[in-house]
Protein backbone atom coordinates (compact mmCIF):
# COMPACT_ATOMS: atom_id res chain seq x y z
CA UNK A 1 0.00 0.00 0.00
CA UNK A 2 2.68 2.25 0.96
CA UNK A 3 4.57 1.89 -2.44
CA UNK A 4 1.22 2.27 -4.45
CA UNK A 5 0.63 5.30 -2.84
CA UNK A 6 4.52 6.64 -2.95
CA UNK A 7 4.39 5.81 -7.14
CA UNK A 8 0.92 7.97 -6.91
CA UNK A 9 2.30 10.88 -5.60
CA UNK A 10 5.13 10.77 -7.88
CA UNK A 11 3.16 11.14 -10.51
CA UNK A 12 1.07 13.91 -9.26
CA UNK A 13 3.08 15.62 -7.60
CA UNK A 14 5.87 18.16 -9.36
CA UNK A 15 8.61 16.92 -7.03
CA UNK A 16 11.73 19.84 -7.68
CA UNK A 17 10.18 23.00 -7.09
CA UNK A 18 13.43 24.57 -9.12
CA UNK A 19 12.93 22.05 -11.64
CA UNK A 20 11.22 23.85 -14.05
CA UNK A 21 8.52 22.32 -16.21
CA UNK A 22 8.45 18.72 -15.66
CA UNK A 23 7.47 16.52 -18.91
CA UNK A 24 4.01 15.31 -18.39
CA UNK A 25 4.00 11.44 -17.12
CA UNK A 26 0.91 8.94 -17.70
CA UNK A 27 -1.16 8.43 -14.24
CA UNK A 28 -3.32 5.98 -13.95
CA UNK A 29 -6.84 5.80 -13.88
CA UNK A 30 -7.41 5.04 -10.11
CA UNK A 31 -4.73 7.91 -9.49
CA UNK A 32 -6.58 10.40 -11.13
CA UNK A 33 -9.65 8.92 -9.60
CA UNK A 34 -8.60 9.62 -6.32
CA UNK A 35 -6.72 13.59 -7.18
CA UNK A 36 -10.92 14.30 -8.10
CA UNK A 37 -11.85 12.35 -5.16
CA UNK A 38 -9.43 14.36 -3.00
CA UNK A 39 -9.90 18.16 -5.04
CA UNK A 40 -13.76 17.89 -4.43
CA UNK A 41 -13.83 16.79 -0.55
CA UNK A 42 -11.11 19.66 0.06
CA UNK A 43 -13.38 22.06 -2.15
CA UNK A 44 -16.05 21.25 -0.50
CA UNK A 45 -14.92 21.57 2.90
CA UNK A 46 -12.85 24.95 1.94
CA UNK A 47 -16.34 26.36 1.51
CA UNK A 48 -17.88 25.35 4.22
CA UNK A 49 -15.52 26.98 6.47
CA UNK A 50 -15.66 29.88 4.26
CA UNK A 51 -19.65 29.52 4.88
CA UNK A 52 -18.82 31.13 8.31
CA UNK A 53 -17.55 34.22 7.04
CA UNK A 54 -20.80 34.96 4.59
CA UNK A 55 -22.22 38.25 4.61
CA UNK A 56 -25.71 39.30 3.00
CA UNK A 57 -25.29 42.70 0.85
CA UNK A 58 -28.28 41.91 0.47
CA UNK A 59 -27.20 38.63 -1.71
CA UNK A 60 -24.27 36.56 -0.05
CA UNK A 61 -20.39 37.62 -0.15
CA UNK A 62 -17.76 35.90 1.52
CA UNK A 63 -15.81 38.04 3.82
CA UNK A 64 -12.76 35.82 2.71
CA UNK A 65 -13.10 33.14 0.23
CA UNK A 66 -10.39 30.22 0.71
CA UNK A 67 -11.65 28.57 -2.27
CA UNK A 68 -10.49 29.70 -5.59
CA UNK A 69 -6.66 29.92 -3.74
CA UNK A 70 -7.27 26.51 -2.49
CA UNK A 71 -7.89 24.92 -6.34
CA UNK A 72 -5.49 27.20 -7.55
CA UNK A 73 -2.50 25.96 -5.20
CA UNK A 74 -3.51 22.33 -6.41
CA UNK A 75 -3.25 23.18 -9.85
CA UNK A 76 0.67 24.52 -8.81
CA UNK A 77 1.62 21.89 -6.90
CA UNK A 78 0.02 18.73 -9.92
CA UNK A 79 1.36 18.15 -12.89
CA UNK A 80 -0.28 20.24 -15.78
CA UNK A 81 -1.48 17.58 -17.55
CA UNK A 82 -4.00 16.82 -14.34
CA UNK A 83 -5.37 20.45 -14.46
CA UNK A 84 -8.47 19.13 -16.68
CA UNK A 85 -9.03 16.46 -13.69
CA UNK A 86 -8.15 19.39 -10.96
CA UNK A 87 -9.99 22.30 -12.07
CA UNK A 88 -13.74 20.60 -12.75
CA UNK A 89 -13.28 18.97 -9.60
CA UNK A 90 -13.07 22.11 -7.76
CA UNK A 91 -15.70 23.42 -9.38
CA UNK A 92 -17.73 20.53 -8.70
CA UNK A 93 -16.68 20.78 -4.76
CA UNK A 94 -18.27 24.68 -4.73
CA UNK A 95 -21.30 23.39 -6.92
CA UNK A 96 -21.94 21.03 -3.76
CA UNK A 97 -21.78 23.86 -1.25
CA UNK A 98 -23.94 26.04 -2.89
CA UNK A 99 -26.40 23.47 -3.41
CA UNK A 100 -26.29 22.58 -0.25
CA UNK A 101 -26.45 26.59 1.07
CA UNK A 102 -29.90 27.10 -0.86
CA UNK A 103 -28.40 29.07 -4.17
CA UNK A 104 -30.37 29.32 -7.00
CA UNK A 105 -29.43 28.04 -9.97
CA UNK A 106 -28.43 30.93 -11.97
CA UNK A 107 -26.29 32.50 -9.35
CA UNK A 108 -24.36 28.95 -9.00
CA UNK A 109 -23.64 29.57 -12.62
CA UNK A 110 -22.49 32.84 -12.52
CA UNK A 111 -20.22 31.67 -9.67
CA UNK A 112 -19.53 28.95 -11.28
CA UNK A 113 -18.09 31.00 -14.61
CA UNK A 114 -16.55 33.32 -12.01
CA UNK A 115 -14.45 30.65 -10.44
CA UNK A 116 -13.62 29.53 -13.49
CA UNK A 117 -12.01 32.66 -14.97
CA UNK A 118 -10.47 33.62 -11.37
CA UNK A 119 -8.50 30.23 -11.42
CA UNK A 120 -8.03 30.25 -15.32
CA UNK A 121 -6.29 33.57 -14.81
CA UNK A 122 -4.31 32.89 -11.38
CA UNK A 123 -2.79 29.53 -12.27
CA UNK A 124 -1.96 30.33 -16.27
CA UNK A 125 -0.73 33.65 -15.35
CA UNK A 126 1.78 32.11 -12.81
CA UNK A 127 2.64 29.54 -14.62
CA UNK A 128 3.61 31.74 -17.53
CA UNK A 129 5.73 34.25 -14.67
CA UNK A 130 7.21 31.48 -12.99
CA UNK A 131 7.38 28.06 -15.23
CA UNK A 132 7.37 26.00 -12.31
CA UNK A 133 5.63 26.89 -8.92
CA UNK A 134 5.78 30.15 -7.48
CA UNK A 135 8.80 31.01 -5.05
CA UNK A 136 8.10 33.29 -2.48
CA UNK A 137 10.99 32.59 -0.63
CA UNK A 138 12.77 35.48 -2.89
CA UNK A 139 12.02 38.99 -2.74
CA UNK A 140 11.61 39.10 -6.69
CA UNK A 141 9.78 35.72 -6.92
CA UNK A 142 7.02 37.62 -4.33
CA UNK A 143 6.65 41.21 -6.13
CA UNK A 144 5.88 38.77 -9.46
CA UNK A 145 3.38 36.46 -7.65
CA UNK A 146 1.77 40.19 -6.32
CA UNK A 147 1.11 41.54 -9.24
CA UNK A 148 -0.22 38.10 -10.73
CA UNK A 149 -2.20 36.90 -7.88
CA UNK A 150 -2.84 39.37 -5.19
CA UNK A 151 -3.89 42.11 -7.90
CA UNK A 152 -5.26 41.31 -11.26
CA UNK A 153 -6.53 38.04 -9.97
CA UNK A 154 -8.87 39.38 -7.46
CA UNK A 155 -9.25 42.39 -10.22
CA UNK A 156 -11.13 39.84 -12.39
CA UNK A 157 -12.87 38.20 -9.72
CA UNK A 158 -14.14 41.46 -8.22
CA UNK A 159 -15.16 42.94 -11.74
CA UNK A 160 -17.72 40.33 -12.68
CA UNK A 161 -18.36 38.80 -9.27
CA UNK A 162 -20.12 42.00 -8.21
CA UNK A 163 -22.47 42.29 -11.38
CA UNK A 164 -23.71 39.14 -10.10
CA UNK A 165 -24.95 40.80 -6.64
CA UNK A 166 -27.72 43.30 -5.91
CA UNK A 167 -26.68 46.06 -4.16
CA UNK A 168 -23.90 48.47 -4.28
CA UNK A 169 -21.46 47.74 -7.48
CA UNK A 170 -18.77 49.31 -5.61
CA UNK A 171 -19.12 48.36 -2.09
CA UNK A 172 -19.29 44.49 -3.44
CA UNK A 173 -16.25 45.00 -5.76
CA UNK A 174 -14.21 45.84 -2.21
CA UNK A 175 -15.34 43.06 -0.44
CA UNK A 176 -14.84 40.84 -3.04
CA UNK A 177 -11.10 42.37 -4.07
CA UNK A 178 -10.52 42.27 -0.78
CA UNK A 179 -11.43 38.74 0.15
CA UNK A 180 -9.78 37.15 -2.67
CA UNK A 181 -6.48 39.22 -2.32
CA UNK A 182 -6.19 37.98 1.35
CA UNK A 183 -6.63 34.44 0.09
CA UNK A 184 -4.23 34.17 -2.39
CA UNK A 185 -1.62 36.44 -0.25
CA UNK A 186 -1.89 33.91 2.38
CA UNK A 187 -3.69 30.17 1.51
CA UNK A 188 -1.19 29.42 -1.24
CA UNK A 189 1.80 30.32 0.57
CA UNK A 190 0.86 28.25 3.48
CA UNK A 191 -0.06 25.09 1.45
CA UNK A 192 3.03 25.13 -0.79
CA UNK A 193 5.43 25.75 2.24
CA UNK A 194 4.04 23.23 3.97
CA UNK A 195 4.07 20.85 0.80
CA UNK A 196 7.88 21.62 0.56
CA UNK A 197 8.90 21.35 4.08
CA UNK A 198 6.72 17.54 3.40
CA UNK A 199 8.85 16.63 0.50
CA UNK A 200 12.51 17.83 1.38
CA UNK A 201 11.84 16.23 5.28
CA UNK A 202 12.77 19.11 6.64
CA UNK A 203 10.90 18.67 10.00
CA UNK A 204 13.94 16.94 11.81
CA UNK A 205 13.76 18.75 15.20
CA UNK A 206 11.21 18.15 17.57
CA UNK A 207 11.96 21.05 19.44
CA UNK A 208 10.97 23.39 16.00
CA UNK A 209 7.81 21.64 16.08
CA UNK A 210 6.91 22.74 19.87
CA UNK A 211 7.79 26.06 18.67
CA UNK A 212 5.82 26.52 15.85
CA UNK A 213 3.04 24.81 18.03
CA UNK A 214 3.49 27.64 20.58
CA UNK A 215 3.42 30.27 17.85
CA UNK A 216 0.50 29.13 16.73
CA UNK A 217 -1.39 29.04 20.15
CA UNK A 218 -0.55 31.83 20.94
CA UNK A 219 -1.71 33.59 17.90
CA UNK A 220 -5.11 31.86 18.48
CA UNK A 221 -5.55 32.73 21.47
CA UNK A 222 -4.79 36.39 21.09
CA UNK A 223 -6.59 36.49 18.10
CA UNK A 224 -9.75 35.01 19.96
CA UNK A 225 -9.33 37.27 23.27
CA UNK A 226 -9.25 40.59 21.06
CA UNK A 227 -11.74 39.42 18.13
CA UNK A 228 -14.47 36.85 19.91
CA UNK A 229 -14.50 37.39 23.10
CA UNK A 230 -14.34 41.44 23.12
CA UNK A 231 -17.09 43.98 22.57
CA UNK A 232 -16.75 47.05 20.68
CA UNK A 233 -15.27 49.22 22.70
CA UNK A 234 -11.66 48.08 22.34
CA UNK A 235 -9.64 49.58 20.22
CA UNK A 236 -8.09 48.57 16.81
CA UNK A 237 -4.15 49.15 17.70
CA UNK A 238 -4.51 45.82 20.18
CA UNK A 239 -3.82 44.35 16.48
CA UNK A 240 -0.50 45.89 16.51
CA UNK A 241 0.07 43.12 19.78
CA UNK A 242 0.56 40.59 17.72
CA UNK A 243 3.25 42.71 15.95
CA UNK A 244 6.01 40.15 17.57
CA UNK A 245 4.32 37.00 17.33
CA UNK A 246 4.53 37.85 13.23
CA UNK A 247 7.83 38.77 13.46
CA UNK A 248 8.62 35.45 15.19
CA UNK A 249 7.09 33.66 12.45
CA UNK A 250 8.73 35.26 9.54
CA UNK A 251 12.25 35.13 11.03
CA UNK A 252 11.81 31.22 12.43
CA UNK A 253 8.72 29.72 9.49
CA UNK A 254 9.28 31.90 6.51
CA UNK A 255 6.12 32.02 4.48
CA UNK A 256 4.98 29.58 5.92
CA UNK A 257 4.72 30.94 9.92
CA UNK A 258 3.35 34.60 8.45
CA UNK A 259 1.00 32.91 6.06
CA UNK A 260 -0.83 30.86 8.60
CA UNK A 261 -0.60 33.21 11.41
CA UNK A 262 -2.74 35.50 9.45
CA UNK A 263 -5.22 32.99 8.40
CA UNK A 264 -6.14 32.17 11.82
CA UNK A 265 -6.07 35.95 12.71
CA UNK A 266 -8.43 36.74 9.15
CA UNK A 267 -10.61 34.16 10.20
CA UNK A 268 -10.98 35.40 13.91
CA UNK A 269 -11.67 38.87 13.31
CA UNK A 270 -14.03 38.34 10.29
CA UNK A 271 -16.01 35.81 12.36
CA UNK A 272 -15.79 38.59 15.10
CA UNK A 273 -16.83 41.85 12.91
CA UNK A 274 -19.96 39.41 11.19
CA UNK A 275 -20.94 38.55 14.66
CA UNK A 276 -20.89 42.06 15.86
CA UNK A 277 -17.73 41.79 18.09
CA UNK A 278 -14.09 43.02 18.44
CA UNK A 279 -12.58 46.63 18.10
CA UNK A 280 -13.40 46.85 14.12
CA UNK A 281 -16.67 46.70 14.49
CA UNK A 282 -18.95 50.11 14.66
CA UNK A 283 -20.74 50.51 17.83
CA UNK A 284 -22.46 53.58 16.36
CA UNK A 285 -24.18 51.83 13.86
CA UNK A 286 -26.19 48.80 13.63
CA UNK A 287 -25.65 48.49 9.81
CA UNK A 288 -21.85 49.09 9.67
CA UNK A 289 -20.56 45.23 9.17
CA UNK A 290 -19.95 46.27 5.64
CA UNK A 291 -17.70 48.96 6.18
CA UNK A 292 -16.42 47.18 9.32
CA UNK A 293 -15.28 44.28 7.15
CA UNK A 294 -13.92 46.12 4.33
CA UNK A 295 -11.64 47.80 7.16
CA UNK A 296 -10.96 44.87 8.86
CA UNK A 297 -9.41 43.51 5.06
CA UNK A 298 -7.58 46.60 4.51
CA UNK A 299 -6.10 46.16 7.75
CA UNK A 300 -5.27 42.48 7.43
CA UNK A 301 -3.89 42.71 3.84
CA UNK A 302 -1.76 45.71 4.71
CA UNK A 303 -0.40 43.54 7.94
CA UNK A 304 0.28 40.82 5.95
CA UNK A 305 2.17 42.44 2.95
CA UNK A 306 5.31 43.65 5.49
CA UNK A 307 5.76 40.59 7.02
CA UNK A 308 5.50 38.38 3.68
CA UNK A 309 8.35 40.57 2.85
CA UNK A 310 10.09 40.11 5.59
CA UNK A 311 9.69 36.69 5.27
CA UNK A 312 11.25 36.68 1.99
CA UNK A 313 14.28 38.56 2.88
CA UNK A 314 14.88 36.04 5.74
CA UNK A 315 15.00 33.31 3.40
CA UNK A 316 16.99 35.02 1.06
CA UNK A 317 19.54 35.77 3.55
CA UNK A 318 19.38 32.30 4.91
CA UNK A 319 19.79 30.72 1.47
CA UNK A 320 22.84 33.35 0.66
CA UNK A 321 24.17 31.39 4.27
CA UNK A 322 23.62 28.13 3.13
CA UNK A 323 25.68 28.91 -0.17
CA UNK A 324 28.50 30.25 1.82
CA UNK A 325 28.53 26.94 3.42
CA UNK A 326 28.30 24.84 0.59
CA UNK A 327 31.05 27.31 -1.14
CA UNK A 328 33.38 26.74 2.20
CA UNK A 329 32.82 23.23 2.24
CA UNK A 330 33.90 22.54 -1.45
CA UNK A 331 36.93 25.19 -1.39
CA UNK A 332 38.06 23.02 2.11
CA UNK A 333 37.09 19.25 -0.25
CA UNK A 334 38.91 21.01 -2.94
CA UNK A 335 42.04 21.59 -0.47
CA UNK A 336 42.25 18.56 0.76
CA UNK A 337 42.33 16.94 -2.65
CA UNK A 338 45.38 19.16 -3.73
CA UNK A 339 46.83 18.49 -0.53
CA UNK A 340 46.41 14.93 -1.01
CA UNK A 341 47.44 15.19 -4.94
CA UNK A 342 50.70 16.81 -3.62
CA UNK A 343 51.27 14.30 -1.39
CA UNK A 344 51.20 11.49 -3.63
CA UNK A 345 53.79 13.38 -5.72
CA UNK A 346 55.83 14.13 -2.65
CA UNK A 347 55.93 10.24 -1.96
CA UNK A 348 56.09 8.66 -5.72
CA UNK A 349 58.41 11.40 -7.72
CA UNK A 350 60.41 12.98 -5.26
CA UNK A 351 60.98 10.70 -2.75
CA UNK A 352 61.65 7.70 -4.74
CA UNK A 353 64.59 10.33 -6.41
CA UNK A 354 65.44 11.56 -3.59
CA UNK A 355 66.03 7.88 -2.60
CA UNK A 356 67.96 6.84 -5.81
CA UNK A 357 70.24 9.72 -5.52
CA UNK A 358 71.57 8.85 -1.66
CA UNK A 359 71.82 5.30 -3.23
CA UNK A 360 74.15 6.29 -5.84
CA UNK A 361 76.05 9.33 -3.75
CA UNK A 362 77.02 6.33 -1.66
CA UNK A 363 78.06 3.72 -4.15
CA UNK A 364 80.05 7.23 -4.90
CA UNK A 365 81.22 7.24 -2.24
CA UNK A 366 82.43 3.98 -1.86
CA UNK A 367 84.05 3.29 -5.34
CA UNK A 368 86.61 6.66 -5.10
CA UNK A 369 88.85 5.10 -2.29
CA UNK A 370 91.60 7.06 -4.11
CA UNK A 371 89.88 10.75 -3.77
CA UNK A 372 91.43 13.08 -1.67
CA UNK A 373 90.10 13.15 1.92
CA UNK A 374 88.55 16.61 1.85
CA UNK A 375 86.69 15.03 -1.50
CA UNK A 376 85.28 12.28 0.67
CA UNK A 377 84.21 14.81 3.26
CA UNK A 378 82.57 17.48 1.12
CA UNK A 379 80.60 14.23 -0.53
CA UNK A 380 79.75 12.98 3.13
CA UNK A 381 78.08 16.31 4.01
CA UNK A 382 76.17 16.27 0.35
CA UNK A 383 74.73 12.98 1.27
CA UNK A 384 73.70 13.79 4.69
CA UNK A 385 71.91 16.99 3.36
CA UNK A 386 70.02 14.71 0.99
CA UNK A 387 69.02 12.10 3.69
CA UNK A 388 67.81 15.82 5.20
CA UNK A 389 65.83 17.12 2.29
CA UNK A 390 64.40 13.33 1.90
CA UNK A 391 63.63 13.27 5.60
CA UNK A 392 61.63 16.69 5.27
CA UNK A 393 59.84 15.48 1.91
CA UNK A 394 58.33 12.36 3.95
CA UNK A 395 57.11 14.86 6.46
CA UNK A 396 55.71 17.49 4.49
CA UNK A 397 53.88 14.24 2.64
CA UNK A 398 52.71 12.68 6.13
CA UNK A 399 51.52 16.38 7.38
CA UNK A 400 49.59 17.40 3.44
CA UNK A 401 47.94 13.71 3.66
CA UNK A 402 48.37 11.61 6.94
CA UNK A 403 47.92 8.09 5.75
CA UNK A 404 48.03 6.68 8.96
CA UNK A 405 44.64 8.32 10.15
CA UNK A 406 42.85 6.06 7.73
CA UNK A 407 45.23 3.26 8.54
CA UNK A 408 46.11 3.62 12.26
CA UNK A 409 42.96 5.38 13.35
CA UNK A 410 42.11 8.95 14.91
CA UNK A 411 44.22 8.35 18.29
CA UNK A 412 47.10 7.02 16.94
CA UNK A 413 47.66 9.24 14.28
CA UNK A 414 47.35 12.70 16.43
CA UNK A 415 49.84 10.74 18.93
CA UNK A 416 52.25 10.26 16.18
CA UNK A 417 51.77 13.58 14.66
CA UNK A 418 52.16 15.35 18.23
CA UNK A 419 54.99 13.16 19.06
CA UNK A 420 56.96 13.73 15.63
CA UNK A 421 55.98 17.83 16.23
CA UNK A 422 57.59 17.79 19.42
CA UNK A 423 61.11 16.04 18.23
CA UNK A 424 61.24 18.86 15.53
CA UNK A 425 60.28 21.74 17.69
CA UNK A 426 61.40 20.99 20.48
CA UNK A 427 57.82 21.35 22.11
CA UNK A 428 56.82 19.27 25.10
CA UNK A 429 53.60 18.11 23.41
CA UNK A 430 51.50 15.75 26.15
CA UNK A 431 48.82 13.49 24.72
CA UNK A 432 45.99 13.07 26.55
CA UNK A 433 43.36 10.52 24.79
CA UNK A 434 39.94 8.44 25.88
CA UNK A 435 38.15 5.20 24.30
CA UNK A 436 37.75 7.25 21.39
CA UNK A 437 34.28 4.81 18.78
CA UNK A 438 36.18 3.15 15.65
CA UNK A 439 32.92 4.18 13.58
CA UNK A 440 33.38 8.02 13.91
CA UNK A 441 32.75 9.38 10.38
CA UNK A 442 36.63 10.03 8.16
CA UNK A 443 35.18 14.34 7.81
CA UNK A 444 35.10 14.16 11.93
CA UNK A 445 38.35 12.38 12.20
CA UNK A 446 40.23 14.67 9.31
CA UNK A 447 38.78 18.02 10.92
CA UNK A 448 39.71 16.85 14.09
CA UNK A 449 43.55 16.00 13.09
CA UNK A 450 43.63 19.31 11.49
CA UNK A 451 42.78 21.30 14.26
CA UNK A 452 45.51 20.04 16.37
CA UNK A 453 48.01 20.59 13.41
CA UNK A 454 46.79 24.12 13.14
CA UNK A 455 46.32 24.89 17.25
CA UNK A 456 50.24 23.54 17.25
CA UNK A 457 51.65 25.53 14.36
CA UNK A 458 49.69 28.79 16.05
CA UNK A 459 51.45 27.18 19.45
CA UNK A 460 54.98 27.43 17.70
CA UNK A 461 54.71 30.73 15.70
CA UNK A 462 52.60 32.65 18.33
CA UNK A 463 52.95 31.77 21.85
CA UNK A 464 55.99 31.13 22.86
CA UNK A 465 54.85 28.24 24.91
CA UNK A 466 57.59 25.37 26.47
CA UNK A 467 54.89 22.82 27.13
CA UNK A 468 51.36 22.12 25.17
CA UNK A 469 48.67 19.43 25.84
CA UNK A 470 46.02 17.86 23.35
CA UNK A 471 43.19 15.81 25.45
CA UNK A 472 40.45 14.19 23.25
CA UNK A 473 37.62 12.36 24.71
CA UNK A 474 34.42 10.85 24.12
CA UNK A 475 31.18 11.84 25.96
CA UNK A 476 27.68 10.33 25.40
CA UNK A 477 27.31 10.90 21.15
CA UNK A 478 30.14 14.06 20.97
CA UNK A 479 33.69 14.12 20.68
CA UNK A 480 35.54 16.90 22.72
CA UNK A 481 38.82 17.95 21.71
CA UNK A 482 40.81 20.36 23.76
CA UNK A 483 44.80 21.74 22.93
CA UNK A 484 45.90 24.00 25.16
CA UNK A 485 49.57 25.54 26.14
CA UNK A 486 51.28 27.84 28.71
CA UNK A 487 52.31 30.53 26.42
CA UNK A 488 51.98 34.07 25.75
CA UNK A 489 48.15 34.44 24.70
CA UNK A 490 46.62 36.66 22.96
CA UNK A 491 43.46 38.96 23.10
CA UNK A 492 40.63 36.95 21.76
CA UNK A 493 38.20 39.98 20.90
CA UNK A 494 40.68 41.97 18.94
CA UNK A 495 39.97 42.30 15.24
CA UNK A 496 43.37 40.49 14.47
CA UNK A 497 42.71 37.31 16.33
CA UNK A 498 39.51 36.94 14.61
CA UNK A 499 40.91 37.81 10.94
CA UNK A 500 43.81 35.18 11.92
CA UNK A 501 43.84 32.83 8.92
CA UNK A 502 44.38 29.88 11.14
CA UNK A 503 41.19 30.23 13.20
CA UNK A 504 38.62 31.25 10.49
CA UNK A 505 40.11 28.00 8.98
CA UNK A 506 39.50 26.00 12.14
CA UNK A 507 36.14 27.52 12.15
CA UNK A 508 34.84 26.28 9.25
CA UNK A 509 36.21 22.78 9.95
CA UNK A 510 34.44 22.61 12.47
CA UNK A 511 31.48 23.87 11.76
CA UNK A 512 31.21 21.70 8.33
CA UNK A 513 31.03 18.74 10.64
CA UNK A 514 28.57 20.59 12.75
CA UNK A 515 30.74 21.13 15.78
CA UNK A 516 31.42 23.87 17.82
CA UNK A 517 34.32 25.74 18.56
CA UNK A 518 35.50 27.83 21.30
CA UNK A 519 38.46 29.82 22.08
CA UNK A 520 40.24 31.43 25.58
CA UNK A 521 43.02 33.31 26.02
CA UNK A 522 44.22 36.66 27.39
CA UNK A 523 47.48 38.11 27.51
CA UNK A 524 49.98 36.43 29.56
CA UNK A 525 47.79 33.47 30.37
CA UNK A 526 48.26 30.85 27.49
CA UNK A 527 45.43 29.81 25.06
CA UNK A 528 42.68 26.98 25.26
CA UNK A 529 40.41 25.56 22.13
CA UNK A 530 37.93 23.49 22.46
CA UNK A 531 35.56 21.07 20.15
CA UNK A 532 32.90 19.73 20.12
CA UNK A 533 31.51 17.54 17.81
CA UNK A 534 28.63 15.88 17.94
CA UNK A 535 28.67 12.38 16.38
CA UNK A 536 24.64 12.70 15.08
CA UNK A 537 24.83 16.19 14.41
CA UNK A 538 27.96 15.31 11.93
CA UNK A 539 25.94 13.41 9.23
CA UNK A 540 23.15 16.11 9.09
CA UNK A 541 25.35 19.34 9.30
CA UNK A 542 25.94 19.65 5.63
CA UNK A 543 22.03 19.53 5.08
CA UNK A 544 20.71 22.85 3.88
CA UNK A 545 17.07 21.48 4.09
CA UNK A 546 16.78 20.87 7.49
CA UNK A 547 14.92 23.02 10.13
CA UNK A 548 17.54 23.24 12.97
Amino acid sequence: MVTTLSRSLHEIWAQDPQAGRLPDVQTSKLTEFCLACFVVLLSFLTSELAGMLEMHVPRPVWALWPGCAVVVTVLLLVRQNLWSIVIPAGLAGFVLYDLRAGLAIDSILILVLVDTAEILTAAVGLRLVFDSRPRLDTFRGLLKYFLVAVISTPMVAATFGAISIQGEYWVSWRIIFLSEALAFLTVPAAISSLVRVLQTGRIKNAGKLREAGILLACVFVLGYVMSVTSGRSLTPALFYALVPFLIWGALRFGQLGVSTSILIIAFLSIWGVLHGRGPFMDATRADSSADSVISLQLFLLCAAIPFMVLAALADEHKQAEIDLRKLGGRLIKAQEDERTRIARELHDDLSQSMARLLMRLNRCQQGMTEASPRFHQELAEVSEMASEVSASLRDLSHFLHPATLATLGLVSAIAGFCREFSERHHLVVKVVHGAIPDDTPEDVNLCLFRVVQESLRNVVKHSGAQEACVDLSARVKEIVLVVEDDGMGFDVKSNRASTTLGLISMRERVRLVGGEISVESSPSSGTRIRVQIPLAGAAQANDPNRIS
